[in-house]
């Protein structure tokens, strides 16, 4: 497997499978594992760079991503919490237009989370920032055995998706 080394500062810590990929390296060091096929990242224009930075700090906690670069007047960026995967880059719109799910582009972002509860506590928590829910938490069988999901809008529109393919827990918990 193929390794290269990313490092960031204030970066967090990969996991130990990752890490033992290749020689030691510092707490900041981060190794993305190449593979044949893959997406690292997605970049999206917003009008409201400020406005949308505000908005995503508190919705990437509850699906376990953080900030991984500092960010600055033209972007910011989230990845995984802890791990090498996809990261999402939001960069300042210098065009103006309107943007629509239903047009050519981008129709939603999906993020997957450990158990139901942290779906219906994303819809709580969309709810709590007047976010307009397109689909309250509910089973989609269509997507899956165990899929679980709520939709809603952020403030410039995207449709955000979050979802468990957990089976319900027995005890009520999930």
């Amino acid at each position: 497997m193929l390794t290269d080394r990313l490092t960031f500062p204030g970066r967090p810590t990969v996991p130990a499978a990752l890490r033992s990929l290749s020689a030691p390296e510092s707490p900041d060091t981060i190794h993305r594992v190449q593979t044949p096929a893959a997406i690292d990242h997605i970049g999206i224009g917003v009008p409201d760079l400020a406005g949308a930075k505000r908005y995503y700090d508190g919705f990437v906690a509850m699906v376990g991503f953080t900030e991984w670069f500092p960010a600055d007047e033209h972007q910011f960026n989230y990845g995984p919490a802890g791990a090498a995967g996809t990261q999402i880059f939001f960069y300042r719109a210098d065009e103006p237009g309107a943007y629509s799910r239903r047009g050519t582009g981008l129709q939603h972002l999906a993020f997957t989370v450990p158990d139901r509860a942290a779906v219906r506590r994303a819809h709580e928590w969309a709810l709590e920032r007047g976010s307009d829910v397109v689909h309250p938490p509910r089973a989609f069988p269509e997507y899956g055995e165990h899929a679980y999901a709520t939709y809603f809008l952020d403030p410039h529109g995207i449709m955000l998706e979050v979802v468990s393919h957990a089976a319900e827990a027995h005890d009520g918990t999930a």
